[in-house]
């Protein structure tokens, strides 16, 4: 749509997930009716969308804080429950079945936000997210050798294909990665 290319020019990090993309991640997600479903760094809505499609009877908790995007997701507020903050300073006092997300990926910041709310996650629950490939295949920082290391004891990961975000204008090469809480 015409104002999510604009907003993506504007918007420092803002690169909406494309729609096959998310039906991938939430095929890794089992069945979600019914479950507590967190979207820790929604943006336009596109994933919290692509979930309640696949399960309505979801229940999803969507965080974003640039008001900016906010406008963009007109429609989702009769489905999910969505709180403006950074999801970085907030807590959500209960523990989800799911998480599925794209965090922004500039300055390690992708593997922070997975470290944090994964905290978040019930026993037993997924987490699905996208990240930026160095942060899982040439780590730098402790936050990427630790979700290094939680990937390689608890899930897996699997590149996306090359240009899956030029939708977005960014060559950002990403990768899915899958955790599964013990």
């Amino acid at each position: 749509n015409f104002r999510e290319q604009e907003l993506i020019r504007v918007v420092p990090g803002f690169f909406p997930t494309a729609d096959d993309v998310a039906d991938q991640m939430i095929g890794y997600l089992g069945n979600l009716n019914g479950a507590d479903v967190l979207e820790p760094s929604f943006g336009s809505g596109r994933l919290i969308m692509a979930v309640l499609r696949a399960y309505p009877a979801a229940k999803v908790l969507g965080v974003e804080q640039n008001f900016r995007l906010h406008e963009l997701y007109s429609g989702i507020e009769q489905r999910a429950t969505l709180v403006r903050t950074d999801v970085m300073e907030w807590t959500p006092g209960r523990e989800f079945d799911a998480i599925i997300m794209n965090p922004a990926f500039e300055k390690g910041h992708d593997s922070a936000e997975i470290l944090r709310v994964y905290r978040w996650l019930k026993r037993g629950g997924t987490l699905v997210s996208i990240v930026a490939r160095p942060t899982i295949e040439s780590p730098r920082g402790k936050n990427e050798l630790q979700l290094g290391q939680m990937v390689t004891d608890q899930g897996f990961t699997e590149r996306l294909e090359d240009g899956s975000f030029d939708h977005a204008r960014t060559g950002v090469k990403t990768n899915i990665i899958v955790l599964h809480k013990p």
